[in-house]
């Protein structure tokens, strides 16, 4: 796969991401794509010479994404309110955040027998914990946190919460609301941050 360095490569693979996110990943074909993007088959192929290629680069597009939004809300202000806004800033709560949910979503299943698929989702959420571990880091630090906090293991712990609440806010929309999903994060950082009139 040749490094994205053109406009035509990124509109190659925001058409493929698109055919994921509406009809899976068996919607995805070199011809679809062509078509989608708007070039030729011959265009794509050079972008991609496989289907697994264009799967593989939508898949490490999509977790760069929310990857870099993640570290980029968990490095902001205050800790308790910079993990809770990584946290909702990849929740699909808006059209776009549900679009990559879905493209997410779909490289799940296929990720647990694809190991080049796999190898792109244990980078992405290696990636995820040790920026939530920081933040914890910081919160021990700054004497914010519950006595004893292991941020490694706190972290893990709300990585795994994040991607089930990604997948249920997907799958059964009407089973959780947003006030819900904001509750269930806040008691969730209760259990290892410190009340306000409890910090130093």
């Amino acid at each position: 796969m040749i490094a994205m360095t053109t406009t035509t490569h990124r509109s190659v693979l925001d058409a493929v991401i698109r055919i994921i996110a509406e009809r899976g990943l068996d919607g995805v074909s070199i011809r679809e794509v062509a078509g989608a993007a708007g070039v030729s088959i011959g265009t794509v192929q050079y972008y991609g010479r496989s289907k697994d290629d264009l799967l593989v680069a939508a898949f490490e597009d999509v977790v760069e994404t929310i990857g870099t939004r993640w570290s980029a809300e968990a490095a902001k202000g205050k800790v308790a309110v910079a993990l809770r806004d990584a946290i909702m800033a990849n929740l699909p709560l808006d059209e776009e955040r549900a679009r990559e949910g879905r493209v997410y979503i779909a490289f799940l299943a296929r990720a647990a027998v694809d190991p080049r698929l796999a190898a792109v989702q244990q980078r992405f959420l290696a990636a995820q914990r040790t920026a939530c571990a920081q933040g914890f880091r910081i919160a021990v630090d700054r004497g914010q946190a519950q006595p004893g906090l292991d941020p490694v293991r706190a972290a893990a712990t709300t990585v795994a919460l994040v991607d089930g609440l990604l997948v249920q806010l997907l799958t059964d929309p009407s089973g959780l609301s947003h006030a819900l999903v904001l509750k269930i994060i806040k008691d969730h950082l209760a259990r290892y941050l410190l009340p306000r009139s409890h910090r130093r």
